[in-house]
């Protein structure tokens, strides 16, 4: 039930507010994503974050909307703010970052930090020097060379290659920048094999629900925190006498007429408040 603005710093609102006034009425087509640039978010801890916000228009059962793809760039922002001020403090703030960082000139590496090494097994001696296409599995290369020569800067997905044969799925996000007086590229590297790894279990366990809620004789559905229908297996479209398209979205209180007369509402308004399950005879 959070707003987009509880995620923003007081300074940043009145340009949030802004930028949402100006865009309301001509925002992007479906299916087409829009970038907005870098805003500053707060996390729930209150640290402050730089996050790089891609949107575009959805539909959600029936209801336009937007969705929002929001990355944290934090580092690679504070990296380009380093080698702009200065290469000392650039060389400084890449060995104390988590993030593998590496610098190189059309593929040939020029810097890496401590991060980038462990990452990839090398020393730096042993990687300086080497091209950056080298560092990628033989079915990644292309794809590697061609966004370093087309000076492609979104995150992208590779397959990586350590010094010991392994390899590992990474995220790179890539940018131009002046070193040393000359044109090169610095890029942040992630190592998201276990991002992937868990993506993947929840596919599989979201289709096996799907599975067991539709092969089951009895009712399955799935309500949102508002109490509105958001899933609903073969047999629960059976009872109701209605297609899936028309349940979903709906209230309880429309599926389920004199559900608060009953006082059964409270029962569900329970489950919501104190994460506790309940046993109910009746459907709904």
């Amino acid at each position: 039930n959070m707003r987009v603005l509880d995620l923003c710093p007081e300074e940043e609102k009145q340009k949030l507010l802004e930028h949402l006034k100006k865009t309301s009425g001509n925002s992007c087509d479906r299916d087409v994503m829009m970038q907005t640039g870098d805003w500053k978010h707060l996390k729930k801890d209150g640290t402050q974050i730089v996050v790089e916000v891609v949107r575009t228009k959805i539909n959600i059962n029936g209801r336009e909307a937007n969705l929002a793809l929001i990355k944290d760039v934090t580092e690679i922002r504070k990296v380009e703010r380093a080698l702009h001020d200065s290469e000392e403090r650039f060389k400084r703030l890449s060995e104390s970052t988590t993030e593998s960082i590496a610098v190189h000139e059309k593929g040939k590496i020029l810097e890496v930090n401590l991060a980038f090494c462990k990452l990839f097994g090398y020393s730096e001696q042993e990687v300086i020097g080497m091209n950056a296409v080298e560092l990628a599995a033989p079915e990644s290369r292309e794809k590697v060379m061609t966004n370093i020569l087309n000076r492609y800067e979104k995150p992208y997905e590779v397959i990586g290659l350590r010094k010991n044969g392994t390899t590992f799925t990474a995220e790179i996000i890539g940018k131009t920048i002046h070193y040393k007086d000359r044109e090169a590229r610095v890029t942040v590297l992630r190592d998201i094999t276990e991002q992937r790894m868990f993506d993947e279990k929840l596919r599989e366990n979201r289709e096996q629900l799907n599975n067991f809620m539709n092969s089951a004789t009895d009712v399955f559905s799935l309500f949102d925190n508002q109490l509105n229908l958001i899933e609903v297996n073969e047999a629960g479209i059976k009872l109701f006498g209605k297609n899936k398209k028309e349940l979903l979205g709906k209230n309880i209180r429309e599926l389920a007429t004199g559900i608060e007369k009953s006082g059964r509402i409270t029962k569900y308004e329970d489950v919501l408040r104190t994460g506790k399950s309940i046993r109910i005879d009746d459907f709904l």
